[in-house]
């Protein structure tokens, strides 16, 4: 029995009989109390009697008192006794006077409780468990009485009587147990399959609360009365963050704000005043990781043997919710800030002309009351000689869907306001609606007047500037005819005598044979070189000003055009050590005046050749963008600050460095820039400052381009 249900009381029980049977065994078989054996009968008697009668005293005590849960020490202190007992009897220590008289009192306590045990469950087991133990008081008496040295017919009396006895308690075991016999006497000892049903159900009981406790989506946490965590399910520790060993040590505060936290004791108190919650309770709980998580909670008592032991807690999850709320909540506040900044009136009222919503400022403008826009037709805010009209507006908004319109807003106290309105109509719930907004047109109406008036002054004015500027526009077209014709004029009269004074200036130079006056026709013959390169170039200058100044195209091959220019000028860069780089290729045509182009070149590697270092490099890129060529030449030159490079195509001008050079007249760049003006094109020069070179860009048509003239 002991080994199906690990029922220590069982084992007692199964201890006290296999001592009983051990010594009535021995009795029955030949065992007598006569001569020097009877001392050792008595002990053997004596220690046979013991264990069986404290397997009865306590398993009986247990089960009147209630004492399940300390069943394991009963049973040690049961062990500790009977193995005391047995060295008592072994070494003689007690005689048997002693030892009958506790097990007379042990018996009359058994008896008293089996009384008891009939009292209380009125059933035929106590009944028999009362029998056997007269039986086995009357079997001890009897035995301790007998006083013969011999055996008798009258020895087998006690034996006789314990037989009786077993047999009584034997049919306990057998008796059949009901529903309402499970604690009576023969659950002391019985395997009962009631209670072996009653343990499977609950444990499929406590493991369905512990799948049910750890499957739900919930959280679920048993705390105590103090807000100390005992426990809580899957979904508790995967929201929070925390493990099942951290959470027990964790309390409602590492969890909860102040303000919170005395919500969540308030809670506790009243549940532990009503036995339940009245309605469930939100919260704002912090993970471990610092998250914040709205939930919903509802707590409820945990009795056990009729006392509240702790609380258990079921937290709904409503963050979703709360987020949403938050989300609706600002879009409502965001509607309600947005409708009250409209720099206008905002109106919206149905079909039968009752205002459902409106802002402040209609409220403002009109001068009406909150309540009396409640109360109001949209038309008694326009005046008489307009409801109509409006009306009219309002009926087809309704039909067609949308409106816009200008009308005046008449005010509470008869102040007219110029509105433009805009309308369009809404279908909620199969009712239609008209929702817009007025915008006030005062200021508006007043800038129109005062643009109007400006547009009036302004005309005028700009009439009388034509004027102004034509008659100024004719005199300077006059003054730049008046300076080109100075120009070539003076350009041909300096011209005319240039051409004597040079050729007597070589017979004189010829003639003379005086050393010290070579020196003075050096001087001569420099400066009337520079003169003459200054005539020539002016009157080209002036022609290339001239509207009349015809260009004569032609589609030329620019590498090649580029490749004759450096032969032309191969000595004057082996003279200056410079080195030359052609990237160009064979396929970039353009549409140019050549000669003009050839000139272009010409004073762009001059210019270069006279800056530059020894051994520089002058090198020559292009390419094509859509109608012209972008041709490049890049020197190592002295390069230009940003006010050089502002002023570089101005006639005349002259940097630092070739001011009181008589190989420069300072009119070779804006003979470039015309050349190329004149094509059409635009010509640029980039530098990264002084000592890091130049690059001069210009554009030229390509043979696709527009040829200008």
């Amino acid at each position: 029995m002991y080994l199906k249900d690990k029922d220590k009381k069982k084992l007692m029980i199964s201890i006290g009989f296999l001592c009983n049977i051990i010594t009535f065994t021995y009795i029955l078989l030949g065992y007598h109390r006569t001569g020097t054996e009877i001392k050792y009968f008595y002990d053997l008697f004596g220690w046979g009697a013991t264990p069986l009668i404290l397997a009865l005293f306590f398993s009986l005590t247990e089960r009147l008192f209630n004492l399940q849960k300390k069943l394991d020490l009963i049973f040690r202190i049961y062990l500790l006794i009977v193995t005391s007992t047995f060295l008592i009897y072994l070494f003689g220590i007690i005689n048997y006077p002693v030892n009958a008289m506790y097990m007379s009192f042990l018996s009359f306590i058994i008896l008293i409780f089996s009384v008891i045990l009939i009292i209380k469950f009125r059933d035929l087991s106590s009944v028999f468990f009362l029998l056997s133990q007269v039986f086995f008081t009357v079997a001890g008496y009897t035995l301790g009485a007998i006083n013969t040295k011999v055996a008798q017919i009258s020895d087998f009396f006690p034996l006789i009587c314990f037989f009786v006895a077993f047999i009584f308690l034997s049919t306990i075991f057998i008796l059949p147990s009901t529903h309402g016999q499970q604690m009576s006497t023969n659950s002391l000892f019985s395997i009962m399959k009631e209670l072996e049903e009653s343990e499977r159900k609950r444990r499929e009981s406590i493991s369905r609360y512990d799948a049910l406790f750890n499957s739900h989506s919930d959280l679920i946490f048993i705390y105590d009365f103090s807000g100390n965590f005992l426990d809580a399910n899957e979904a508790s520790l995967k929201i929070t963050g925390y493990s099942k060993e951290e959470i027990k040590n964790l309390n409602f505060k590492d969890f909860l704000d102040k303000g919170q936290l005395l919500k969540a004791f308030r809670v506790i108190r009243e549940i532990k005043k009503n036995g339940f919650q009245k309605k469930p309770e939100e919260y704002r709980i912090k993970s471990k990781d610092g998250k914040i998580i709205d939930v919903e909670v509802i707590s409820s008592v945990i009795i056990e043997d009729g006392k509240r032991v702790a609380l258990q807690g079921i937290a709904h999850d409503i963050n979703e919710r709360k987020n949403a709320e938050r989300q609706i909540l600002r879009e409502k506040l965001f509607s309600e800030s947005l409708l009250e900044s409209l720099p206008g009136v905002l109106y919206f009222f149905d079909e039968d002309g009752h205002f459902i919503r409106w802002n402040k400022n209609l409220e403002d403008i009109s001068e009406y009351s909150s309540n009396d826009i409640s109360n109001m037709h949209p038309l008694n805010l326009f005046g008489i000689d307009e409801k109509h009209r409006i009306n009219d507006i309002f009926n087809e908004a309704f039909q067609k869907g949308d409106t816009i319109f200008e009308a005046d807003l008449v005010s509470k106290t008869g102040k007219k306001i110029p509105f433009y309105f805009t309308g369009y109509r809404l279908n909620i719930e199969q009712k239609n609606y008209l929702i817009g907004v007025g915008i006030d047109l005062t200021d508006l109406k007043q800038t129109e007047l005062e643009l109007q008036y400006a547009h009036e002054q302004l005309t005028k004015i700009n009439r009388d500037l034509e004027i102004k500027v034509d008659k100024r526009t004719a005199e300077i077209k006059k003054l730049l005819n008046q300076k080109d014709e100075f120009i070539n004029q003076l350009g041909h009269d300096l011209k005319n005598p240039i051409g004597p004074i040079i050729n007597l200036i070589f017979l004189l130079k010829k003639r003379d044979k005086n050393p010290e006056n070579k020196q003075i026709f050096e001087v001569l013959d420099r400066n009337i070189n520079y003169i003459k390169n200054l005539v020539i170039k002016t009157i080209q200058l002036a022609r290339l000003n001239s509207p009349d100044t015809m260009l004569n195209y032609e589609d030329i091959n620019l590498r090649e055009e580029i490749n004759n220019v450096i032969d032309q000028n191969k000595y004057l860069f082996i003279d200056n050590n410079i080195k030359i780089k052609n990237n160009l290729t064979d396929r970039l045509i353009v549409s140019a005046d050549k000669l003009r182009l050839t000139e272009i070149f010409n004073n762009l590697i001059s210019n270069s050749v006279k800056y530059s270092k020894d051994s520089g490099k002058i090198t020559f890129n292009a390419k094509s963008d859509h109608n012209f060529v972008t041709v490049s030449v890049e020197d190592e030159g002295i390069g230009m600050t940003d006010e050089q490079k502002n002023r570089i195509f101005d006639e005349f001008y002259k940097t630092d460095a070739s001011r009181h050079d008589f190989d420069s007249s300072g009119l070779g760049l804006p003979i470039c820039k015309r050349i190329v003006e004149k094509h059409g094109g635009k010509i640029w020069v980039e530098s990264k400052g002084l000592g890091k070179g130049s690059i001069f860009y210009f554009t030229i048509p390509n043979n696709k381009g527009k040829r200008v003239n």
